[in-house]
């Protein structure tokens, strides 16, 4: 059997906000969602195959009337039960309940300083709320990280999110644009090779001076010490993490709402733990071995050390 660690179940496709490069082409508004019984039975079926984290998502998790009801379908499991969420929704009675929880913890989504994430979040409140919501995080004690989309209009705001980081004594997690969603209509250009190792470098010289900043890149580029271990050579793709998208689709990761060749199935046609076990395209994935990766993920034996 195959055992499972992560699940990134994105919970909905609505949010409160228009985020320019949103992966999941979430929506202002009311989207259909599943329904509370199916998420019963997927928590189930999750904690049978040996889950120990979820990742709510969306869309914003906290825009379902019944979030909380979903959260607690997880902890009766004891899972880890880990919010994403712009963190603009998070409010003294969110905080209260979460401390319910056997082990919560939240990944709020930042961007950059007032003007920028608001241009990007397509709100002119969107900072002002989530940094309220920072504020009565770090009151809470219950842990928190931010995490930050990287592309060319917001490189020049890394040392703002550097000083959040060590205002708000939280890591940040860079992460580079990925050109699904709506990123796909974006007209920006990627970062090349040598300005994604500036970065690296930036956040190493950081770490070194007590703020816990991270891009996350694929383990050979690197430093040793910071490669997380157990992702196997396709960074946990069905080895121990998939996703779960808003429509029942079981898909290699949370954020492959747009691929239908990365979907192995769905849970409202079929069980997600025959889904996880017996997968077809999972069965796939399971037999690459670091030699079938190809690209720079491939050239394990060079050294891009900087």
């Amino acid at each position: 059997m195959h055992q499972l660690h992560t699940i990134h179940f994105n919970s909905t496709k609505s949010c409160n906000l228009s985020c320019s490069f949103c992966y999941d082409n979430a929506i202002r508004g009311h989207s259909a969602n599943l329904e509370l019984d199916t998420i019963r039975q997927l928590a189930f079926d999750i904690a049978q195959c040996g889950g120990r984290r979820v990742i709510l998502s969306g869309g914003e998790p906290l825009t379902r009337n019944d979030w909380q009801a979903i959260a607690m379908e997880f902890d009766q499991y004891d899972m880890e039960v880990s919010l994403a969420t712009n963190g603009t929704l998070i409010k003294d009675h969110t905080i209260d309940f979460l401390k319910t929880l056997k082990n919560p913890t939240l990944s709020i989504s930042l961007d950059g300083g007032e003007k920028v994430h608001n241009q990007i979040r397509g709100s002119d409140t969107a900072y002002q709320r989530t940094i309220a919501g920072l504020e009565k995080l770090k009151n809470s004690a219950i842990p928190f990280h931010l995490n930050s989309v990287l592309f060319k209009d917001n490189i020049s705001q890394i040392g703002i999110l550097t000083k959040i980081a060590r205002d708000f004594d939280c890591s940040v997690r860079l992460t580079l644009l990925h050109n699904n969603g709506r990123a796909d209509e974006m007209n920006t250009e990627a970062f090349d090779a040598e300005e994604i190792l500036m970065i690296r470098e930036y956040c190493h010289v950081m770490r070194g001076q007590g703020v816990n900043i991270f891009l996350n890149l694929p383990p050979l580029l690197q430093y040793v010490d910071e490669i997380i271990p157990g992702r196997g050579a396709a960074c946990g793709w069905a080895e121990n993490f998939c996703g779960v998208l808003a429509n029942g689709d079981v898909t290699i990761c949370g954020v492959a709402s747009n691929e239908p060749q990365l979907v192995a199935g769905n849970i409202l046609k079929e069980r997600f733990a025959d889904i996880w076990q017996n997968a077809e395209l999972f069965s796939k994935t399971r037999t690459f071995d670091t030699c079938d990766l190809k690209g720079v993920c491939g050239k394990g034996s060079v050294n891009l050390t900087v």
